[in-house]
C-alpha cells in the first residue's frame, strides 16, 4: 500500500475547494496498478492557517467580523459533517510536526485550485512541500491570474515573491498546473517540462457525482445561481434571466458580506449544493467550480464575468470553457437576447474525456514512480 499525504485549499466554505478535494482522493484511491494499492490523506486545515496582516480594530470593523465569523461558523458546520463522511485527514496539527510526515507517507501531492496565488496564502512556502523529503509532484496547481505581478498592491511577503517561486517549484518531482497560461509562466522558474492536468473535480464522471446527491433535493423549475463575489453585471444578469424566465432563484454566495448585498441567505452543505445545481433548470454563475459542474451535468449555463481576459481570475474561466469549445456561455457584456436553449455538449464530451484520461495517466505515472522509489528501484 502507498500512502500519499495532499496539501490543499479544502477546509473552507467554499463548495468548489471542497468538492475538488474530495474528487482528488476518490480518483486516487481507485487507481491500481500491479496490484498497488492508494490510500490519500490530506493535512488538517489547522497547519494551513492564513497568515493575514492585523486588521482595523474600530468598531464598525468588528462588528462586520463578528457577523462575518457567526455566519462562516454556521457553513463550517455544514461542511464538516460532509468532510467527515468523505475526507480523511493526517494525523498532523502543528507545522513542528511537519517533517514526521516524511516517516509516515510515501508520496506527497500539492493541489489543485489557487494553491500558488499568493493572494491567499501569503507566500506560504507549505504549498510547495517545503517539508517533504519523499516523492512530490503538483497536481493542477493554479496561480488563478493569467499574469504575476511580483509587485501586487497590498502583497506585503517576508520575502521577494519570485524568489520563492525560483526556489521550491523547481524542487518538485513533476508539475502539473490547471492552465495552459500557468504552463507558460513557469517557464520562467522550472526547466523541466511542466504539464497541463484538469481540475480534479473533472476526473469523476456525471454518473459518480450523482451517487453523492442526497435524494431530498429541490424539484421543480428553477434558477441556481452560485457567486463567489458580487460584481454588477452578475446581479443585472441574474435579474434579466429571472424576468425572462419567470422562474424562482435558489441563489448561493460564498463571502459573508455578499450574502447581504444579494440576500442570497440559503446555505447547504457541499453534497446537497451540487444536487441543487444537478436538477435546475438555468445555472447562472461568476465561479469556475460552478462553471465546470455545469458543463458535467449538460446544463442551460451562463458564466459572468467582467472585464477582459486577464482580470481578477477569469483566465481560468476563459482557459476551462475555450479547451471545451464552449466560451460562447460566457457572459461579459448584458446580452440584448438570450439563447435559452442547452449547449451542444458533444464536442465537450469528447474532448472532456480525452483531458480526463491524459489527466489519470499523469496520476497513475507519479504514483507508479513513487512505488519504485519506496521499493528501491
Amino acid at each position: 500500500m502507498l500512502r500519499i499525504c495532499g496539501v490543499t485549499f479544502d477546509h473552507t466554505t467554499n463548495y468548489g475547494s471542497c468538492l475538488q478535494a474530495y474528487a482528488l482522493k476518490t480518483a486516487i484511491e481507485r487507481i491500481s496498478i500491479e496490484g498497488e494499492s492508494y490510500v490519500y490523506d490530506l493535512l488538517p486545515a489547522t497547519i494551513l492557517a492564513s497568515q493575514r496582516k492585523a486588521s482595523s480594530r474600530s468598531v464598525t470593523a468588528v462588528a462586520k467580523r463578528i457577523i462575518k465569523s457567526i455566519a462562516k461558523k454556521y457553513r463550517r458546520a455544514q461542511f464538516k459533517s460532509f468532510e467527515d463522511k468523505y475526507i480523511r485527514y493526517a494525523d498532523c496539527h502543528r507545522r513542528e510536526e511537519l517533517s514526521r510526515l516524511n516517516d509516515r507517507y510515501d508520496a506527497f501531492i500539492c493541489g489543485s485550485d489557487v494553491i500558488w496565488n499568493f493572494g491567499y496564502t501569503r507566500g506560504d512556502t507549505l504549498y510547495f512541500l517545503d517539508f517533504a523529503t519523499k516523492y512530490k509532484f503538483s497536481y493542477a496547481a493554479s496561480f488563478g491570474k493569467g499574469k504575476l505581478d511580483f509587485h501586487e498592491e497590498g502583497l506585503e511577503l517576508d520575502e521577494d515573491p519570485k524568489k520563492i517561486y525560483e526556489r521550491y517549484i523547481p524542487q518538485l518531482d513533476r508539475v502539473s498546473v490547471r492552465e495552459k497560461e500557468a504552463a507558460e509562466m513557469l517557464k520562467e522558474f522550472v526547466s523541466k517540462p511542466v504539464e497541463c492536468a484538469c481540475d480534479p473535480v473533472l476526473l469523476l464522471t456525471q454518473d459518480e457525482w450523482t451517487k453523492v446527491i442526497p435524494e431530498n433535493i429541490k424539484r421543480g423549475k428553477y434558477i441556481f445561481a452560485y457567486s463567489t463575489s458580487t460584481r454588477p453585471n452578475y446581479i443585472s444578469f441574474l435579474k434579466m434571466i429571472q424576468k425572462s424566465t419567470g422562474l424562482p432563484v435558489v441563489n448561493i454566495t460564498w463571502l459573508p458580506n455578499d450574502m447581504v448585498r444579494q440576500r442570497a441567505f440559503t446555505s447547504v452543505d457541499p453534497a446537497k449544493w451540487l444536487g441543487l445545481l444537478k436538477n435546475a433548470e438555468y445555472v447562472v454563475t461568476n465561479s469556475f467550480h460552478g462553471t465546470a459542474f455545469s458543463v458535467l451535468f449538460e446544463k442551460k449555463f451562463f458564466t459572468v464575468i467582467q472585464g477582459d481576459r486577464q482580470t481578477r481570475s477569469n483566465i481560468r474561466l476563459y482557459d476551462f470553457l475555450e479547451n471545451l469549445e464552449l466560451d460562447s456561455r460566457l457572459i461579459n457584456e448584458m446580452p440584448s437576447s438570450l439563447d435559452f436553449e442547452a449547449p451542444d455538449f458533444t464536442a465537450a464530451k469528447d474532448k472532456l474525456e480525452k483531458i480526463r484520461e491524459s489527466s489519470l495517466k499523469y496520476l497513475e505515472e507519479n504514483l507508479i514512480e513513487a512505488s519504485h522509489r519506496k521499493k528501491g528501484m
